[in-house]
């Protein structure tokens, strides 16, 4: 019985590292394109107490080139001097619209209503949903737009650069690697236009202003925490085309570099993720301790099985260094941890945003709390 598990887990590992390995292969980075043709984008943020990094990515995005862009932003109830920095910066700025959003209606996630206000105010054949804290080089708007109509899709999303080699110690890297590696295998799975699959990004979701008014828009995300993702489920849904590529300097974000910072991070989005759904998270749990403990078993008993068990489990070493070295050109050090940590990194993120979400009763998110009973009811399924 413990050689037939022995056998099932090395096959499931083999395929894992496998499905890993061609993702990683298959990436693409964003190209290096001329201007497209005279098509317009609006950029919408949604802000709330955004007054330390707000005005660097407006004047960031106000900046692009080779683009004819406009920029909405909501300031969503701040109570700190978010509201004034971006009058000021409106001032003299056509391409700057600020709007004030000062109540939120019942039924709505603030980043949603905030999100919907902005798109309503959008007069572009694109809209192009950013985070508040995003940073990116002067072309990319332009080199993402010309992507997009020069591949005739719907939706393109950019994964900004997670890892910096730089900072954080080995472990934290390593963990931020299996988060990294999660979000490749993703995106290979939406470019191939699998119909299960669908992928969002908050920091950079390019969408064609009318495949977004024929899904209802924001509308259909009122009470959605991980609302970037499910735009990408609405949209696939519809039929409609997304591709998405994997950044390293071309677009930045405010992303923590160490486990600590990384859970915290997607405190409210993992049991949304899991749409809420406690048996969701014990059956990933379970499922991934298996794959994690059992090649140890294996190795410590010796017996043939059990080997071939280990050894496929290291076979995610092999998609993990060529991401480091082809993609991403760090360090390869985190990368031999990565299948130490995949497993209790993942679940300890899960766990947290569960047991948080439970404790709570909700999400509290922007200062506003949500319970769970009203965002399980709202959930785009």
């Amino acid at each position: 019985m413990l050689n037939a598990l022995f056998i099932v887990v090395a096959v499931v590992w083999l395929l894992v590292s496998l499905r890993a390995l061609i993702a990683v292969i298959s990436l693409r980075p964003l190209p290096v394109s001329h201007p497209p043709s005279d098509s317009r984008v609006t950029v919408v943020i949604a802000a709330r107490d955004e007054a330390a990094r707000l005005a660097t990515t407006v004047c960031n995005l106000l900046a692009q080139t080779d683009v004819e862009l406009s920029l909405v932003v909501v300031n969503d109830r701040s109570t700190d001097t978010t509201g004034e920095i971006l009058d000021r910066l409106a001032m003299g700025e056509p391409q700057l619209r600020v709007v004030h959003v000062s109540e939120l209606p019942a039924g709505w996630l603030g980043k949603c209503h905030a999100l919907h206000v902005g798109a309503q105010q959008a007069s572009g054949d694109w809209l192009l949903f950013v985070d508040g804290d995003i940073w990116m080089q002067p072309t990319v708007v332009m080199r993402a737009l010309a992507e997009a109509e020069r591949a005739g899709i719907d939706h393109l999303c950019l994964l900004p650069g997670l890892i910096d080699p730089e900072q954080g110690n080995v472990l934290d890297q390593a963990s931020l690697l299996t988060f990294l590696l999660a979000f490749v295998c993703a995106i290979d799975d939406a470019n191939r236009d699998l119909p299960w699959r669908s992928l969002g990004v908050g920091a950079f979701n390019l969408v064609r202003a009318d495949a977004y008014k024929a899904i209802g828009g924001h509308e259909r995300l009122r009470m959605e925490v991980v609302d970037d993702m499910k735009l990408g489920l609405l949209l696939r849904r519809a039929g409609k085309r997304t591709r998405a590529l994997l950044t390293t300097t071309e677009v930045q974000c405010d992303w923590p570099h160490s486990i600590v910072g990384l859970i915290k991070a997607v405190e409210k989005n993992a049991f949304a993720g899991a749409m809420f759904s406690v048996p969701a998270v014990v059956a990933i749990t379970v499922a991934m301790l298996t794959m994690w403990t059992v090649p140890w078993i294996g190795l410590a008993l010796l017996t043939p099985p059990g080997i071939a068990a280990f050894c496929a489990y290291l076979s995610l070493l092999l998609p993990t260094w060529v991401l480091l070295g082809h993609h991403l050109g760090g360090r390869f050090t985190p990368g031999a941890l990565l299948p130490i940590v995949c497993a209790p990194v993942t679940i300890a993120l899960l766990w947290n945003s569960m047991l948080i979400t439970l404790r709570q009763g909700g999400v509290r998110w922007r200062d506003t709390f949500y319970s769970l009973d009203e965002l399980r009811r709202g959930l785009a399924k």
